[in-house]
């Protein structure tokens, strides 16, 4: 029997969760995150970097996409290739998605099928799914585990309950706009004395334009359609016992553009689609004795998704993650608090496209945290984690951070944390064939290891304006990456053969955020952020796809009674496309105009590149002309 077989779905049944866009991470110092430490912890009493989005300000923006709206924020930058269902990647402080964790309703979601295990579902992800986004900058795997290298991105999908809640929440999105694009949501969320109970639905469609960009030739459209759900079910058993179940599915089928020639063209038309589907389910149980407060979760997670171009290949991909984890958290002891925790998790994923031993890899993980607060104005914590794997050994990571309020207004913030990155199964264990180039893993790979370390302030003005300011480095070391075969004439010769290989040396992402807010009259806010970036390779030479210089500028303002304008431009400035091409330097204009027509209904239109920009995240690949929208959105 396999270690783990135990935790099917039926055993987490039985066993039992308007600021401007331009700078969502500089109002409300004292905010509360979720995802900072291993218990909820204020804004200002944590030393790492935080950024709460919330379901105003994501709604304020007008995206569809969810990636889209965190290209605007500070320490991401995204890439995409053509429109929405593209494959998208989203970057923390330059570093790529492998080492970013992304959870989604507290169920941990990258991909253990993909080539790097990082999360492939931000190219489906709607904005209008989405109640609540955490991001935590720096290296968390003291708390999280290997993947959270650059930092973690957890959504909340789901309206979060209190003691204050009663009656019905409902509300609702509809829009309709270029490229044929419709896109619809509704979400309901009701307590029932000791019961709460959620749920949502989401959908949406787009003719598309052509991945492949349009400006070189290629006219046919690439379609997109997604559908989500996702529901959430908690009842109080007594005042100290709490058991619940949550969940999520998302589906897309979308389509793409096939390669010639090292760029992408159109080919047949609907010959070259994706289809993704991954689901989420989780069964918790929260108590609390004298002097500990308990939780106790089983997950599983599944994604289902394939490539097929019709006469080239038709690749699909199956993988699976269950996880059982306990802390326990207490804040009884005089000046600190102090969480113990043990999780166990095993993941294994298979292809058709793949040969070689199916291997589960099952690891096993001891953790701890102390957050300890000699005064009032100073809180110190430390995180230490350790994992044992089962294919390749042992790995202890930590975690110090300091918060110093010195006045009301200030917060000063230091954090240091080494991290790792274990091998996927693509990089160490599974064997293919990809276009002609034959590629054997290598078993042999070692773990990426890495240090983190920033330094950053927050200042808020009498005025109500504020400004944050952070100085950031990570370096990696064995970083892995693709080693082609040995090639005569292009082909692969002497029977050589692809493989992933550690690179000798330091892969180095640091640099400089900036974000500020201010007041310019009693109706309008003003907003900015600068993120410098300097990404380089062990070589020396830059990270591609990683710009030097990104600047956003964000306006909210009232412009008369029940009318709302929200605006955003964002500045991409030399970003580096491949090792010899330099990419676009662009800059793009949001804009959304809205009315309240009704105490709880919303009118408003938006107009995505207002200026008709033409430019590209990913050379050869295409983005959105002018796009126009209208919805409507609402509660009752």
């Amino acid at each position: 029997m396999r270690p783990y077989s135990t935790l099917s779905l039926a055993a987490l049944c039985a066993g039992l969760a308007a600021a401007p866009a331009a700078a969502q991470n500089v109002f409300t110092l004292d905010e509360l995150v979720f995802s900072a430490s291993l218990t909820d912890v204020a804004r200002n009493r944590t030393g790492v970097t935080t950024q709460v989005i919330t379901e105003e300000q994501l709604r304020d923006a007008g995206n569809i996409q969810l990636s889209n709206f965190l290209a605007r924020q500070t320490g991401i930058s995204v890439t995409q290739n053509g429109g929405i269902g593209g494959t998208t990647t989203v970057r923390l402080r330059g570093a790529g998605p492998q080492f970013t964790a992304v959870y989604i309703d507290g169920i941990l979601v990258n991909d253990p099928t993909a080539t790097n295990a990082q999360f492939n579902g931000f190219s489906s992800l709607s904005t209008s799914s989405v109640k609540r986004v955490e991001i935590i900058r720096g290296s968390q795997s003291a708390l999280y585990g290997g993947s959270a290298v650059a930092g973690v991105i957890s959504i909340t999908t789901q309206n979060r309950f209190n003691e204050n809640t009663t009656g019905a929440q409902q509300s609702y999105q509809l829009e309709a706009g270029s490229y044929g694009t419709v896109i619809g949501s509704y979400h309901y969320a009701e307590r029932f004395g000791d019961l709460s109970l959620s749920f949502g639905v989401n959908a949406a469609r787009s003719d598309g334009f052509s991945a492949a960009e349009e400006n070189n030739g290629n006219t046919e459209a690439d379609s997109f359609r997604s559908n989500g759900q996702n529901f959430t079910i908690s009842y109080d058993l007594s005042p100290n016992v709490t058991i619940g179940i949550n969940g999520f599915r998302e589906a897309s089928r979308g389509e793409f553009d096939e390669f010639a020639n090292g760029a992408p063209v159109d080919g047949t038309v609907g010959d070259e689609t994706n289809q993704y589907r991954q689901t989420g389910l989780r069964g918790f149980a929260r108590w609390q004795t004298q002097s500990w407060d308990h939780e106790f979760s089983l997950t599983e997670m599944n994604v289902d998704r394939s490539l097929e171009s019709v006469g080239n290949f038709a690749s699909s991909f199956k993988g699976t993650r269950q996880t059982a984890s306990y802390q326990a958290t207490s804040d009884r002891i005089r000046n600190l608090n102090l969480t113990l925790g043990a999780e166990i998790r095993e993941e294994s994923a298979q292809s058709n496209s793949t040969s070689g031993a199916i291997i589960p890899v099952t690891t096993h993980a001891g953790f701890t945290e102390g957050i300890w607060s000699p005064r009032e104005d100073f809180d110190l914590s430390l995180g230490l984690r350790y994992e044992e794997y089962s294919t390749f050994g042992d790995q202890t990571s930590a975690r110090i951070a300091a918060a110093f309020r010195p006045t009301d207004r200030l917060t000063l913030r230091a954090s240091y944390a080494d991290g790792f990155r274990a091998p996927s199964l693509s990089e160490s264990v599974w064997q293919f064939n990809s276009f002609g180039t034959p590629y054997v893993g290598n078993s042999n790979l070692r773990p990426e290891s890495s240090e983190s370390a920033e330094l950053g302030l927050a200042y808020e003005f009498q005025s109500g304006s504020m400004i944050e300011a952070t100085v950031f480095q990570l370096k990696v070391e064995d970083f892995i990456r693709y080693q082609d075969c040995t090639r005569v004439g292009g082909v692969c010769a002497g029977g050589s053969q692809a493989t992933s290989i550690n690179a000798t040396g330091t892969t180095t992402f640091k640099g400089l955020e900036l974000a500020a807010s201010a007041p310019i009259t009693d109706r309008a806010m003003l907003s900015a952020t600068y993120i410098y970036t300097d990404a380089r390779e062990q070589s020396g030479i830059r990270v591609v796809r990683v710009p030097y210089n990104t600047f956003t500028l964000g306006l909210d303002a009232e412009v008369a009674a029940d009318w709302q304008f929200t605006g955003t431009m964002r500045h991409v400035d030399n970003l580096l496309d491949s090792a010899t091409v330099i990419g676009d330097n662009y800059t793009v204009f949001d804009t959304t105009l809205s009315r309240q027509i009704h105490e709880n209904t919303e009118l408003y239109f938006r107009v995505e590149n207002l200026t008709d920009h033409q430019y590209q995240t990913t050379r050869g690949f295409g983005t959105s002309d002018r796009a126009v929208y209208i919805g409507v959105r609402g509660t009752f």
